[in-house]
């Protein structure tokens, strides 16, 4: 095997890849990254198993072939070469590599002990705009459990219909849904539970350049595309709750508050909020405004806010700062709706204002006192 191209593509390749390795000392093998250089294009690949990601690295082959070399090592190595070309050569057993002043051979493992990553035949794609799933991932993935004793909600659960994707994600004390558009009608629907490691290894490994992401779907697999890369992830087996009976349908108080401020009060009462319960409270009284504190050994602290506040009453409710925390900085808005109906009802998030064909909400459970 022998190609030459960029330090800048080849580290690029090898830093869309390399994250994906490594997790497992199952099989040695699985800590390595398999180079191919076939048919004219140089393919970066790893997997633990359950997902699977391919990088195309733009270079020049001069013969064809593949090896093995371990994943860490090499990027590392290829990260500290000077930006200019590079040459790698194998001859089955080990990578001689070339760039400026540097000669350096690294072992390798043959390569026909590398996993097959599976492939799902391309006959029927769901197009999405890039910054457009990131930010809908992003928003997603602080609400999905990362308790893996129930794998259903160990993961991101994704509906494709006609013209929008839907993203949702909960851990039984929070729920976080999103709805962003499509570029062009679906060809397909479908239901599935994306794992959460796939969902983060995809926006580790993302291109600031790229414009769209293409999803495809089979019956246990999905294949995110996107520039230059490709993920195969096995999907999670399991039927996903039906979430759409905990959405609150009702409220008997709105605040519209600022995002900044409320954030910034939720944090200062944070740093006093009891360890294990972390609880603050908000109190809202219609005609005065929002107070939200935390009292403990330590100290106790209270500010006062005053939103726009729709609804007659008082109510006082009990949150963990963190999960209301991690809705509040979810939420992409100057302004923040906040509906409430009572101490133990849970409580929902939503931006004033959205993009066109976006929504976005966030739904918190109380503490109950």
């Amino acid at each position: 095997m022998k190609f030459t191209c960029t330090q800048e593509n080849l580290h690029k390749g090898l830093a869309a890849v390399q994250g994906i390795s490594g997790n497992t000392t199952a099989l040695p093998i699985l800590k390595n990254i398999l180079i191919e250089a076939k048919d004219g294009a140089i393919n970066l690949k790893a997997t633990d198993l359950e997902v699977g990601i391919t990088s195309i690295v733009r270079g020049k082959v001069d013969k064809e072939g593949s090896i093995t070399v371990e994943a860490k090592l090499l990027s590392s190595f290829v990260s500290l070469l000077p930006r200019d070309k590079v040459e790698v050569q194998s001859d089955g057993k080990n990578v001689t590599v070339l760039g400026g002043a540097h000669k350096t051979k690294i072992n390798g493992l043959s390569s026909d002990d590398f996993p097959v990553i599976p492939g799902i035949q391309k006959d029927k794609e769901c197009v999405i705009s890039l910054p457009i799933f990131k930010k809908a991932l992003s928003q997603i993935l602080p609400a999905v459990s990362f308790d893996d004793t129930r794998p259903e909600l160990h993961g991101v659960y994704v509906s494709i219909n006609d013209k929008t994707i839907t993203l949702v994600g909960t851990d039984s004390y929070r729920l976080a849904e999103k709805k962003a558009p499509l570029v062009d009608p679906a060809l397909f629907t479908a239901q599935f539970i994306l794992p959460l490691k796939t969902a983060k290894e995809f926006l580790r490994s993302l291109e600031a350049t790229e414009e769209k992401v293409i999803l495809y779907h089979s019956e246990n697999q999905a294949l995110i595309v996107y520039g230059s890369n490709e993920i195969v992830s096995r999907l999670v087996d399991g039927n996903y709750p039906n979430y759409q009976q905990i959405i609150p349908t009702s409220h008997t108080i709105k605040c519209i508050i600022n995002r900044e401020e409320f954030i910034n009060a939720v944090r200062i009462s944070g740093l006093f909020a009891s360890v294990g319960s972390n609880n603050v409270t908000l109190t809202i009284v219609s005609g005065k405004g929002m107070k939200i504190a935390s009292r403990t050994i330590i100290g106790e602290e209270q500010t006062e806010l005053y939103p726009h506040i729709e609804g007659e009453g008082e109510l006082t409710i009990a949150f963990d700062y963190r999960y209301l925390l991690d809705g509040l900085t979810a939420i992409d808005a100057p302004e923040i709706a906040l509906l409430a109906s009572s101490p133990s009802a849970p409580v929902l998030l939503k931006p004033l204002e959205e993009n066109e064909g976006e929504e976005f909400i966030y739904i918190v459970m109380p503490i109950r006192q």
